[in-house]
């Protein structure tokens, strides 16, 4: 969600305009505090917070993959 140059959201605006179909699934360590996205707080973005096991991201990517 957050990096130096470009922010989640930023990058995903990019990414849809290139294949407007990808399932993408922000992840981050930052709390929700600190995530200032309106959009990912209300859960209109998929997101996985870190750490996370393995067996959550696996079942978050297959949600995903669902939708």
């Amino acid at each position: 969600m957050i990096m130096p140059k470009k922010n989640g959201k930023e990058v995903r605006e990019a990414i849809i305009k290139v294949s407007p179909n990808m399932k993408i699934l922000f992840a981050s360590g930052y709390t929700m505090e600190i995530i200032t996205n309106r959009e990912l707080k209300e859960g209109a973005f998929n997101f996985i917070p870190k750490p996370y096991p393995s067996k959550s991201l696996l079942l978050k990517v297959r949600e995903v993959l669902d939708k």
